[in-house]
């Protein structure tokens, strides 16, 4: 059971799965088996689904990374956002397209986080819609439910430790999605003071968990966190 932060390591898990397991559709691939399932579910939502003793009977694990660094990712993907070749869950209502053409997108990344965290107002939604890791790996009381949590800065060594431990050979991970950021610049250089402090806030629980801070090198751990509460740290 696994939860990655990209298609590549998905891809490459498929081809030592077996016809009766669960695999949800990720870029042009359809699934197997998947209906009712939907990528990026999150792991409570799993638990619920198979129950705790299939649950805990599996090795599950995850990918996360550096926030400010994954948020500067997530723009850049946005940024490239193109209308007609979206899915259809995927697209911007026409009058939020309106809305950016008026006022001069595509914006900076401070620009770009603000009117998110205006548009959560507006909406009355719980949080912007950022990507956050610890919604996906933890139960609703906090608790870490998945065994590992791999860092995306350590990929290749941490999907060689996943492959020993699997047993199993992981081919050279596809490098598609790696070219969505147009500029070789460090994610430091995009924020500033307001966004890199809204960032930190809004992943208060992760940073918690992954113990990165803004402008440093990361830890290269593996996460070895199940049935651990955050909150009681």
């Amino acid at each position: 059971m696994s939860h990655t932060s990209g298609r590549s390591l998905t891809m490459d898990l498929v081809n030592h799965c077996g016809a009766d397991d669960i695999i949800t559709p990720t870029g042009d691939y359809e699934g197997q088996n998947c209906n009712g399932w939907t990528r990026h579910m999150p792991a409570r939502e799993v638990k619920e689904r198979i129950g705790d003793e299939i649950w805990d009977s599996y090795y599950t694990f995850c990918m996360d990374r550096n926030p400010w660094d994954k948020v500067t990712s997530n723009y850049w993907y946005k940024r490239g956002y193109k209308h007609k070749e979206a899915r259809a869950a995927e697209r911007v209502h026409f009058a939020e397209r309106a809305i950016r053409r008026c006022f001069g997108y595509p914006w900076g990344l401070n620009t770009w986080l603000r009117y998110r965290f205006v548009k959560n107002r507006l909406s009355f939604a719980h949080r912007p819609k950022l990507p956050r890791g610890s919604y996906w790996f933890t139960d609703q009381q906090g608790n870490i439910i998945v065994d590992s949590i791999f860092r995306y800065e350590c990929r290749m060594d941490h999907v060689r430790h996943l492959a020993d431990r699997l047993q199993i050979q992981i081919g050279n991970m596809s490098q598609e999605g790696r070219l969505t950021r147009k500029t070789k610049r460090s994610y430091v250089e995009e924020y500033d003071n307001w966004s890199r402090e809204a960032i930190r806030d809004f992943f208060d629980t992760d940073l918690k968990i992954l113990k990165y801070e803004f402008g440093e090198e990361g830890p290269q751990n593996i996460i070895e966190m199940k049935n651990s509460n955050i909150f009681s740290q």
